[in-house]
């Protein structure tokens, strides 16, 4: 039988457990919350988008700075996926131009590996880069806006050219057509807004 002071210092030894681990959840609670105000500072100081609701969802879907700045190139993803799949030559135009677009070979690498090529692109990822990509090319020139324009259209227009054809003619599919006008369409009411 256990003695009072056993008992207390048993239940002694239990609260200070249960407290311990509520501490820690707290501490990695407080921890997340820091990392995520810092992302969104991140965001703002160094890509320029100081549109909170497209900053929430940016960190809401997991991208920080290495792969938010990959994300302005997402059409080239959304024409690989166009006709329903995404080939190898599709990937490796992307592979091999985004590090001359400023992105990392390494956020390239993750970004395709891990992400961009493992599921077609949701509905709501079209949205989520129609959102980035407006808040980000608002803080551009007219001139740096119509360039970063036209190098994500051409850009796509690689990806579609990639793969597919006969004989080297009508080597983009009408699928791939519509999502390059499309990508086309949403860069021209950026400008215009």
């Amino acid at each position: 039988m256990l003695t009072i002071a056993e008992k207390n210092g048993r239940g002694q030894a239990l609260a200070e457990a249960f407290f311990f681990q509520a501490d820690q959840e707290l501490l990695q609670s407080l921890r997340e919350k820091l990392n995520r105000e810092e992302k969104i500072q991140a965001f703002e100081r160094v890509i320029g988008i100081r549109d909170s609701k497209v900053v929430n969802c940016l960190v809401e879907a997991g991208f920080d700075l290495s792969t938010a700045m990959a994300f302005v190139w997402a059409p080239a993803m959304f024409v690989a996926w166009a006709d329903g799949e995404a080939d190898q030559l599709e990937k490796e135009i992307i592979l091999n131009r985004l590090p001359s677009k400023g992105v990392s070979p390494d956020a390239t690498s993750m970004i395709i590996q891990h992400e961009w090529f493992t599921n077609p692109p949701s509905p709501e990822l079209w949205q989520l880069w129609v959102d980035f990509a407006s808040s980000f090319l608002q803080n551009q020139s007219p001139e740096e806006r119509e360039a970063v324009s036209n190098e994500i259209v051409n850009l796509c227009r690689d990806v579609a050219d990639a793969s597919g054809g006969f004989l080297g003619f009508l080597k983009m599919s009408q699928l791939e057509i519509e999502t390059i006008e499309r990508v086309a369409a949403a860069l021209e009411r950026i400008g215009d807004d």
